[in-house]
């Protein structure tokens, strides 16, 4: 297998150099270069042959592994095969039991050593695809607890950096079909959204992965789901210097800010305030607050009726739905706006890494996974946002 590889690292290097050689334009490089570029030529004649031998030689060996695996495990007997797993209960996150116990044989067999990386995305020696069964369940828990994806712009994308197009700053213009138009009677302009790598840590027993895989996918798929939606909602609300993001309750304007002296003295005409500060384009508009500042919305509208408590999950406060978020800073209850104006997050599609360090938690007997995966955001139009502070 390493012979394998070394002649394919050798074979690029030919190619690399014969092309390097081959551009040169210089006549007096070129001929100083004739010699090399002759043992190239022969080096390359030979090395297609050698590497469909080691090839052959790497199949071989892997063949016969193969078959002693077959004959050890169907040897006194089939009493040694592991029984399959049954699982009688609803695991959280997943659709049924099958998929959960998917997720967790791939988990195990990283923390074994099986893989030695798994990726949903790329391609490359010793990667292995993350099984679509652990990585739509982080996705679907990442949505469902992260109040920033669930209220704004969400890209998916396979680059670093992308530039978009900002809808509040997009005009029009009428065009007489005589007359030439001109580009510069629209205006336009982008935002740009820079991927950052983010990184979750969950320390698993290797007990725990041994015993129970179905154990194991909910633990670690609800872990990594919560790491990754807190991080980006205290980026997306507060900042993160790292990744270059600008909180965006530090740039919502003076002037799209309310303040009271306490939460309890928050009042509806505040909110009403609140309402009435944002670009009048604002569509779809909703509430993200703390737990306190919750407490102050439902306590302003106790006796108003405009509180619609028919889903516990998802209450409105003036017809407009209200998250609930432990991102805002202390001191600020509430923001309201159109947050999808207000705010552009950029993932990288099928951008999600999983390793397993084996050694790190070796004294406490626990496998450490690493999951990682790249995003970016963008407050791009504040004046879209009011806040509700505490002075």
């Amino acid at each position: 297998m390493h012979a394998h590889r070394k002649l394919q690292d050798e074979a690029a290097a030919v190619i690399a150099e014969v092309e390097q050689i081959r551009n040169l334009t210089d006549e007096t490089e070129v001929a100083a270069k004739a010699d090399r570029l002759a043992e190239l030529v022969l080096r390359a004649e030979q090395l297609p042959g050698e590497i469909e031998a080691a090839q052959a030689a790497e199949s071989r060996a892997l063949a016969s592994v193969e078959n002693l695996r077959t004959a050890v495990s169907t040897s006194p007997a089939e009493a040694r095969k592991a029984p399959a797993i049954h699982v009688a209960k609803k695991v959280e996150g997943f659709e049924d039991a099958s998929q959960a116990v998917t997720a967790g044989e791939y988990l195990r067999g990283l923390a074994r050593g099986e893989y030695r990386a798994m990726s949903t995305g790329g391609v490359g020696s010793g990667k292995e695809i993350v099984p679509e069964e652990l990585f739509g369940n982080i996705i679907n828990q990442m949505n469902r607890v992260s109040v920033g994806l669930r209220v704004a712009s969400v890209f998916s994308t396979i680059a670093n950096k992308i530039s978009l197009p900002k809808a509040g700053d997009a005009t029009a213009a009428f065009y007489d079909e005589a007359d030439e138009g001109s580009l510069t009677d629209i205006a336009t302009s982008s935002v740009p959204v820079t991927l950052f790598g983010l990184r979750s840590l969950t320390a698993v027993s290797n007990d725990l992965i041994e015993d129970s895989v179905v154990d194991v996918a909910a633990l670690f798929a609800r872990s990594v789901a919560n790491g990754f939606a807190s991080k980006i909602d205290y980026a997306w609300l507060q900042g993160d210097t790292t990744a270059g993001i600008d909180g965006l309750v530090g740039e919502v304007a003076s002037g799209n800010t309310i303040t009271v002296a306490s939460a309890g003295a928050t009042s509806a005409s505040e909110l009403a305030d609140m309402v009435g500060k944002i670009d009048p384009l604002a569509a779809n508009t909703s509430w993200v607050v703390s737990p306190v500042g919750f407490g102050a919305l439902l306590a302003a509208h106790a006796n108003t009726g405009s509180v619609m408590l028919a889903d516990a999950m998802a209450p409105t406060v003036y017809g407009r739905p209200v998250y609930v978020t432990n991102g805002l800073p202390a001191g600020t209850l509430a923001l309201y706006g159109d947050f999808g104006m207000a705010t552009a997050v950029a993932v990288k599609a099928s951008g999600l890494r999983v390793d397993a360090l084996r050694e790190v938690r070796a004294v406490n007997d626990q496998t450490l996974f690493v999951a990682k995966q790249r995003c970016g955001i963008a407050n791009h139009a504040p004046e879209f946002v009011s806040k509700l502070v505490i002075d």
